[in-house]
């Protein structure tokens, strides 16, 4: 029997929640804890046994990424086995699962040196070699049911890229894949058997290449003039008489009458037509200004006989009158064509 494990390249988006689950599982299991060296600072390090690599390939528009995870092998002849001084590292007959016994571990870094994939994690914290057991603990537990008897990265992958299962037994699931889709070993040329494969990327169509055109311009400005054109549009139609509460700051409007009074939101009168801007919008409070059909439309406000009030105004006899008073109605002094107001 050979397990191991076979991952589809194809369906792999690199998320490495794998490598997360991987960490979880083992820094609890029998080869925990997985010491990390400042996690959060500029230069983390730490120990994984699963690490994800991601490789830009081909050229435009024919280029894609991928992401393939590494870790173990479990290579039949595994140098990490050969060189080890102390018999530390060995394979499982049974299973064929390359393993570290940690209470013959010195922490010499021959085995890490050896491995062509860069699988051995060395704790500097304990200061004995550790590495992926493909969740040893996990796969011969008979008190979970069947379905979880799997590595923790098998059963957290979101995209099912990951399989596990006996690679010596012709009819298992990975063997199928691995004969269906073409696995691969990872440099077999290097002689030392690895067990895991890798499933190929599936050649797929280029995307389509899109020309982007420029688009015609309506006007001098193009996109940016038709913009401001339809933000004036829109100031166009709120009029120029809406504002803000009368006691938050200006008011303005549009109203018509004998008496033009400010109001919130402007002027408002039965008679003529009047414009006028101020702060409070009511008789006797802050200053307003004022143009318009009106007889007394202009600039007042105030206490009675306090404050000035005066602007242009067009008189109640068709004639245009403006002047400073004092009072509660601007009083104009001067006039043409008509009595001034």
């Amino acid at each position: 029997m050979k397990l191991g494990l076979v991952i589809d390249l194809d369906t792999c988006v690199g998320c490495h929640a794998c490598a997360v689950a991987c960490k979880q599982w083992n820094a609890s299991g029998t080869t925990g804890p997985l010491t990390d060296f400042e996690p959060y600072g500029t230069a983390p390090t730490g120990v994984w046994f699963n690490r994800i690599r991601h490789y830009e390939v081909d050229d435009y528009p024919n280029s894609k990424t991928v992401n393939a995870p590494m870790s173990c092998m479990h290579c039949d002849d595994a140098a990490c086995v050969t060189v080890c001084p102390t018999g530390a590292s060995y394979k499982r007959e049974e299973d064929g699962i390359v393993l570290v016994d940690q209470s013959k571990c010195m922490g010499c870094n021959l085995c890490a040196w050896a491995c062509p994939y860069g699988a051995r994690e060395l704790d500097e914290d304990q200061g004995v070699m550790k590495k992926c057991t493909l969740c040893v603990d996990r796969i011969y537990d008979e008190a979970l049911p069947p379905e979880d008897r799997q590595p923790a990265c098998v059963l957290t992958c979101p995209t099912h890229a990951r399989f596990f299962g006996d690679l010596d037994d012709p009819e298992s699931e990975v063997s199928t894949l691995v004969r269906e889709r073409g696995g691969e070993a990872m440099m077999p040329e290097l002689g030392y058997a690895p067990v895991n494969k890798y499933l190929p990327p599936r050649n797929r169509p280029p995307a389509p290449v899109v020309e982007r055109t420029a688009p015609e311009e309506e006007g001098a400005g193009g996109l940016l003039s038709r913009w401001l054109d339809r933000q004036k549009d829109a100031f166009d139609k709120l009029g120029a008489g809406r504002g803000g509460p009368s006691t938050a700051g200006r008011a303005s409007g549009r109203g018509a009458g004998a008496h033009a009074t400010m109001r919130p939101g402007g002027v408002i009168g039965p008679d003529g037509a009047g414009l006028g801007t101020g702060p409070d919008g009511g008789p006797g409070g802050s200053v307003g200004r004022g143009t318009g059909d009106g007889s007394n439309a202009g600039r007042g406000g105030g206490d009675p006989g306090r404050e000035p009030g005066g602007g242009p105004g067009e008189g109640s006899n068709g004639g245009l009158g403006g002047g400073m008073g004092s009072g509660s109605h601007a009083a104009g002094t001067s006039g043409s064509g008509g009595t001034p107001s």
